[in-house]
């Protein structure tokens, strides 16, 4: 009788703790209303000494092209038993490249991510001609041999990177890790979409491959009750629901860029693009703004409110990139682009009769390019800047360049 209950007894213990894993991972679910865990531990910063190390002499080599980098690596120990976050900084001779990884019922995929992702983009044959392409391809290989090697079967990992290339920036992501661009004052240019299952584009898509999106406890909307990202590596067993297929964007590196912030939804889930751009922009260096943001996101984590994630964060300095005369750089930058955009603009509008379809699509992404280095000029600007009268007839010239894009746009849209 003293064993049978031995047995219940340790059975109950395994049980509850399985129950306390699943619950206390915000990815994944049981659908029950949830544990109070008290751990005493508070938050705090793990720093690995040989990613420390490694960072700093990134960030004072001469040959890295102007570029530092700051990196803070935080288990939620209030919340989380376990840190399932991985992150990877790699320099190269004509790149470099950044990415932050976010794992859920385990760190087996996030782990082979770091290893895997990296090396199987530079080894794309399209890496020195297409990178998009060399993207979409590593992407699409990584997950397949995470799937076959049977690595993440109940397991996966959202991801977000960044590549400095041919001074354009590509960033990528699956699942609801970001990556936030702001210029030098702090304005947000860009920031990735989080693929979570309520977005509408997102649901119809696995529902239609038979899947469903469901609203669970703490108002979470997760595919058939389980998992709260829509896309992500590994989940082998939703494979069919759950895809590794990236949002791309290619970017011009212009003069106004400031700052790249990669993390995961652990800074997100807190933090607005916004506030994040504000508090780097603040902070006296990369590695101050990294840890600021974490100790931000762990402070405004309420003990009472079980929402608390590991953080994982890097913030990259662009601003070497242009030296410290950005703001005569700028000028002559943003000048000669309007220049050549409005060149341009004349003679679409000129041969836009004569267009096919194939060249209309072609002539559609062009201009869309357009509006966001457009965008990205008048944000350049600060108050002072916008008093300028010169300044004052550049802001005219590019309302005029936006109005008859947006013009040209529906014109081709209705062709």
């Amino acid at each position: 009788m003293k064993k049978f209950c031995l047995l219940i007894f340790c059975g109950l213990i395994f049980f509850n703790d399985l129950r306390c894993m699943l619950i206390f991972d915000k990815n994944l679910s049981i659908d029950n209303p949830g544990l109070s865990l008290n751990y005493s531990e508070q938050p705090e910063i793990d720093m690995l000494l040989s990613e420390t190390s490694f960072l700093s002499a990134l960030n004072n080599n001469s040959e890295n092209k102007g570029i530092k980098v700051g990196l803070c690596h935080v288990q939620n120990k209030r919340y989380r038993r376990t840190m399932e976050d991985e992150h990877d900084v790699r320099l190269a001779q004509d790149h470099v490249f950044f990415s932050v990884f976010d794992g859920h019922g385990g760190k087996q995929v996030a782990d082979y991510l770091k290893n895997n992702l990296y090396n199987n983009l530079i080894s794309d044959q399209n890496f020195s001609t297409n990178i998009p392409a060399a993207i979409r391809f590593s992407f699409d290989k990584t997950d397949r041999d995470i799937v076959k090697e049977g690595i993440g079967a109940r397991c996966g990992s959202t991801a977000t990177t960044a590549l400095i290339k041919n001074n354009k920036i590509y960033i990528a992501n699956v699942g609801d890790s970001r990556t936030v661009l702001c210029d030098r004052n702090g304005n947000v240019l860009f920031e990735s979409k989080d693929h979570k299952p309520n977005d509408p584009a997102e649901k119809a898509r696995i529902e239609a491959a038979g899947g469903s999106v469901e609203e669970c406890v703490g108002n979470i909307s997760r595919v058939n009750r389980y998992l709260s990202v829509a896309r992500a590596f590994g989940d082998s067993c939703m494979k069919t629901l759950i895809i590794s297929t990236p949002d791309i964007t290619e970017l011009d590196l212009t003069p106004n860029m400031g700052f790249l912030i990669l993390a995961c939804d652990g800074l997100w889930d807190i933090l607005t693009s916004e506030q994040v751009a504000e508090i780097v922009k603040n902070a006296p260096d990369v590695q101050c703004a990294a840890q600021q943001l974490a100790k931000e996101a762990l402070n405004l984590n309420h003990p009472e409110c079980p929402k608390g994630d590991n953080i994982s964060v890097i913030v990259v300095d662009l601003r070497g990139l242009f030296g410290c005369c950005h703001v005569e750089q700028a000028e002559t930058y943003s000048t000669g682009q309007i220049e050549i955009i409005e060149s341009d603009l004349e003679d679409i509008e000129i041969n836009q009769v004569s267009l096919n379809s194939e060249s209309i699509e072609n002539i559609k992404n062009k201009l869309n390019k357009y509006l966001t280095i457009i965008r990205n000029i008048y944000l350049s600007f600060s108050k002072a800047d916008q008093a300028n009268l010169a300044n004052m007839q550049k802001q005219i010239r590019l309302i005029c360049l936006k109005t008859r894009i947006g013009n040209l746009i529906k014109i081709l849209n209705e062709k």
